[in-house]
């Protein structure tokens, strides 16, 4: 359970947890429910389960091209901020 886990990051730092996030998931299969207003971390799940007065209201399936992109996009900008370059 990740209650605003990039909240109060700033972008490099965001990128680098969601990494580590990421790969937990994808090289460990550990499955992640995760609460977040940040649009952007959307395509980073499979699903979106969207919320409105305590109640479901709508659930988004994230295609995977979607997320491999930007997992691949993410993997990119983390490799330079560990290299220096960013």
């Amino acid at each position: 359970m990740l209650d605003e886990p990039t909240g109060d990051l700033d972008t490099r730092s965001t990128d680098i947890v969601m990494k580590i996030l990421t790969d937990l998931n994808v090289r460990e299969k550990i499955t992640m429910i995760m609460v977040t207003h940040d649009q952007g971390l959307k395509y980073f799940a499979h699903r979106v389960v969207r919320m409105n007065d305590g109640k479901v209201a709508r659930i988004d399936i994230i295609p995977p091209q979607s997320r491999s992109r930007i997992i691949a996009e993410l993997e990119e900008r983390v490799e330079k901020i560990h290299a220096g370059t960013e």
